[in-house]
């Protein structure tokens, strides 16, 4: 939603947001999540009915390659490079190459599939089809790159693109999920080695900390960072009261659920 800034402040985002949501209820919508990323939106949708549900902390791990630009970038970078070679031994694997293969590319078809085959029942999960996929890492000028790390039997992926985030050279990513925390371990380290050979600065994963616990971020060298964001939901109908009263245990939700990353 964007108004000039001449028309700000006379009610029309709020008339705008409900006008919305009232056609919806015209539909089969029980509810809808809301994920702004900026805080000067919150008053309207709150306005126009919504409730913050629960926050989304940005998880980092420093690892301080990029160009040095003056003695603040220098501190930084010497600081995020003593971080990652402390924390290495978190993202140590026994396991050899051979049982669980790293990829680089990955197709839409197979990253669907993928999702296709995980457990969602009674979870609070961005259905994320082909068609879905195909539109989200298409944004134009952006360039998406999707890791794998699998074996016969487990898999994991992480959907990544490279961004400034508050003048920092960062290796976002975008979407993290996994069936096996030794493959999430090794892909981890595979990301921290490339971002290495990219000169980045951090890693970062913004998700719900129901869901950091669980994909177990801070076993591997992240931390929670100070930045944060609200995720916001909508009751459209009765049946959305389940929806919005959901535990945020069932919540698995990542910067893929948001179209501005």
């Amino acid at each position: 939603v964007m108004t000039h800034p001449s028309h700000r402040g006379k009610g029309l985002f709020v008339e705008s947001g409900s006008a919305a949501l009232s056609r919806l209820r015209r539909s089969e919508t029980a509810g809808v999540i809301g994920f702004p990323i900026r805080n000067e939106v919150m008053p309207g949708h709150l306005k126009a009915g919504w409730k913050v549900q629960f926050e989304m902390p940005i998880y980092i791990l420093p690892i301080g390659r990029s160009e040095v630009k003056n003695l603040k970038t220098m501190l930084i970078k010497v600081l995020s490079t003593l971080f990652e070679f402390s924390t290495r031994p978190l993202r140590f694997s026994i396991f050899k190459a051979a049982k669980n293969k790293i990829i680089e590319t990955i197709s839409i078809d197979a990253l669907s599939n993928f999702y296709n085959s995980q457990k969602t029942n009674d979870l609070v999960v961005l259905d994320k089809s082909r068609n879905f996929l195909e539109w989200r890492l298409n944004r134009p000028e952006i360039e998406y790159k999707t890791f794998s790390c699998r074996s016969v039997m487990t898999h994991t992926i992480a959907i990544t693109r490279r961004m400034d985030l508050n003048g920092l050279r960062t290796l976002a990513i975008l979407d993290f999920e996994s069936d096996s925390p030794s493959h999430s371990r090794r892909l981890v380290r595979h990301l921290v080695q490339y971002s290495i050979n990219e000169k980045i600065d951090i890693i970062a994963l913004t998700t719900n900390k129901e869901n950091a616990k669980r994909l177990k971020l801070l076993s591997f060298g992240f931390f929670k960072s100070h930045k944060k964001f609200k995720v916001i939901t909508r009751n459209i109908s009765e049946l959305g009261d389940g929806f919005t009263l959901a535990r945020h245990l069932n919540f698995r939700m990542t910067w893929i659920d948001s179209d501005t990353v």
